[in-house]
């Protein structure tokens, strides 16, 4: 959401936001060899890092407050 490209582990609902390649990339977290080259690619590429970093904006969009508590109103009325 702070406009800054994703170096994240492959874990768990860590994918649910990370695009591999467009919101900034994932590895396995024992992947020193991945992150570090991740760190050295977003460095050397400033246009690529502020493309990703816009590309989360918009994602982060989906996890806003706002839309999730749309989205859990709507389940929990089918319930009611």
């Amino acid at each position: 959401a702070s406009g800054l490209p994703l170096l994240a582990s492959n874990i768990n609902g860590i994918r649910d936001y990370t695009k591999q390649g467009i919101t900034g990339y994932y590895y396995d977290p024992l992947d020193t060899f991945g992150f570090s080259n991740g760190i050295e690619v977003l460095l050397e590429n400033d246009e690529l890092r502020k493309k990703m970093g816009s590309n989360n904006q918009l994602v982060a969009q989906k996890f806003d407050k706002k839309c999730v508590n749309k989205i859990m109103l709507n389940i929990y009325s089918r319930f009611i």
